[in-house]
């Protein structure tokens, strides 16, 4: 009898230990930033590319803790799966998964065939649109802008 309890304590206690075990993520974008803070207008202290793993702490606010390369930071939830990514070379070229800013639209519900059908249908000029999608501003720009306009890079 003693055995038996013995032994379904044993089973409890491993099913407790396997369940709080971190759990291994894969970057599923292409590239992404870790963030001093859990803000996209936080400073760059380091990044993942597509399949990298990591291993985050508990999800807060749409962000997770993690340490890349020895640093701390913060990465958006939309940047990781659950899912092992393994790339693998064939007579096809691989995908390598979507941006930080087409997660980011694609969640807005807008995305190339949204957009197709708008410049189709209407008479609205995407010239302007077109040109600030290709703007890619330097880190130390964006801490600039931050601080000129007095926006706080931690978490709102």
């Amino acid at each position: 009898m003693k055995i038996k309890v013995l032994l379904v304590l044993l089973a409890v206690c491993a099913g407790v230990a396997l369940a709080a075990a971190p759990k291994m993520m894969s970057v599923q974008v292409e590239s992404s930033k870790v963030r001093e803070k859990p803000s996209r207008l936080s400073k760059a202290v380091g990044e993942v590319k597509y399949g990298d793993r990591v291993q985050p702490g508990a999800l807060q606010n749409g962000w997770y803790p993690v340490t890349v390369n020895g640093v701390t930071g913060w990465l958006s939830e939309s940047a990781l799966s659950t899912k092992k990514i393994v790339m693998s070379s064939g007579a096809n070229d691989v995908a390598t998964g979507a941006s930080d800013e087409e997660v980011a639209m694609a969640g807005k519900g807008f995305n190339q065939q949204v957009e197709d059908k708008m410049k189709a249908d209407g008479k609205l000029d995407y010239t302007w649109v077109d040109k600030m999608s290709k703007f890619e501003p330097q880190e130390d720009e964006i801490v600039l802008f931050r601080a000129q306009g007095s926006l706080v890079g931690g978490g709102q």
